[in-house]
């Protein structure tokens, strides 16, 4: 069993892993498929994707 489920999911690209991630905010998975796997089902969980720069802290909320 995976442990996301409903309520707030995290991804990053520079600091994430799907390997070893948790949907944290501390862990994040490293990609937004891997945090819909994870989820298993429907309702998914809201997914933050931080941004890119590495000057700006950027989240957003991915709506599917």
């Amino acid at each position: 069993m995976f442990g996301v489920g409903p309520g707030e999911t995290y991804t990053s690209e520079k600091n994430g892993s799907d390997e070893n991630g948790e949907g944290t905010q501390e862990k994040p998975y490293k990609t937004v498929l891997e945090a819909l796997r994870r989820a298993g089902q429907e309702p998914f969980p809201a997914i933050f994707v931080d941004g890119k720069t590495e000057d700006k802290v950027c989240t957003n909320n991915v709506v599917l």
